[in-house]
Formats: C-alpha cells, sequence, structure tokens
C-alpha cells in the first residue's frame, strides 16, 4: 500500500494506517497453520510489513490490542504465509 501511495498521490496516510491497523485487528481470524507457498511477491510484502511494524513500538497500545504481543502476531502471519525462512 505504501508502494502505490507513493506512485498515486491519491492514496492517503490515513488509508494507508487503516488498512495496517486491520491487518494487525484481525490477526486472531487467520488460520492457525499454513496455507502452502504463497507467491514470492506476497512473501516480499509480508517481509516489509514484519520490518516496518517492528519500528512502530507502540502500535498494539494505540490500537487497544492488550491480549497479544507483536511478536506473537508476527510469528502468527509467518506460520500461515512462511514469509521468513
Amino acid at each position: 500500500m505504501k508502494d502505490k501511495k507513493k506512485e498515486d498521490s491519491s492514496i492517503r496516510s490515513r488509508e494507508v494506517n487503516k488498512h495496517r491497523n486491520d491487518i494487525l485487528r484481525l490477526e486472531p481470524v487467520l488460520a492457525q497453520k499454513s496455507i502452502g507457498k504463497v507467491p514470492e511477491i506476497i512473501r516480499k510484502d509480508l517481509r516489509k510489513f514484519d520490518e516496518e511494524i517492528r519500528r512502530e513500538e507502540d502500535i498494539l497500545i494505540r490500537l487497544g490490542i492488550n491480549d497479544r504481543t507483536l511478536d506473537s502476531i508476527l510469528n502468527h502471519f509467518n506460520l500461515v504465509y512462511s514469509y521468513i525462512e
């Protein structure tokens, strides 16, 4: 989404933030197992998301998520999508 924002100025920061926040909030509804191999472009985007979200130390506090840690959320994403080997 951030890359698209750079290409298209009509995509606002608020929209990017909403999508990022939704990804974190909806994590509990993901399957608890791998979905198999996903295309490299998706794995690349997930690795980038992982790196960027780790820089936002208080993101879960701001979102009111207090029943999970950022590590547990990102580990779950990696379990499902296998983007980090």
